[in-house]
């Protein structure tokens, strides 16, 4: 199984969450809400981690990273309740991306944060407990999603 093939089981699910978490971490909630220890969770469930990301709109750039909580707040409201049309996995960089109805879209590749450089750059959660680990490096893995 390739990444790009974990990736297509998403596509056409409903994002009903989009947020960003932690510092500039962005998680989006996709298909039937799944109870959590301490919130539900989507049966997939994007995290963008460690890697560069940008947010896409029909005008262009919403937000990178780089901004500030505002502005990556701002841009990702507008993600909740629009449907994944598309994912698409490069097989060698790793970079992806994943666009959604509206003309939305978020492009994830590695980090430039030379602090960050051996943390994973994004994760995707999968109904099957299993979990998609993408980077550091151009490296993947897919796993049980109990695993530490």
């Amino acid at each position: 199984m390739t990444a790009q093939e974990i990736v297509d089981g998403a596509v056409g699910e409903l994002c009903w969450r989009a947020e960003r978490g932690y510092g500039s971490f962005l998680t989006f909630d996709l298909g039937g809400r799944e109870p959590g220890p301490r919130r539900d969770r989507g049966e997939w469930h994007l995290w963008v981690y460690a890697g560069d990301w940008t947010l896409l709109g029909p005008e262009g750039v919403l937000a990178t990273e780089q901004d500030d909580q505002a502005v990556i707040e701002r841009a990702i409201t507008p993600f909740g309740g629009k449907r994944l049309t598309s994912a698409v996995v490069d097989p060698l960089s790793l970079e992806a991306s994943f666009a959604f109805e509206g003309d939305l879209s978020v492009e994830i590749g590695p980090t430039t944060d030379d602090e960050l450089l051996d943390m994973d750059w994004w994760l995707l959660f999968t109904p099957a407990e299993r979990v998609l680990v993408v980077g550091h490096g151009p490296t993947w893995t897919y796993r049980s999603s109990h695993e530490p």
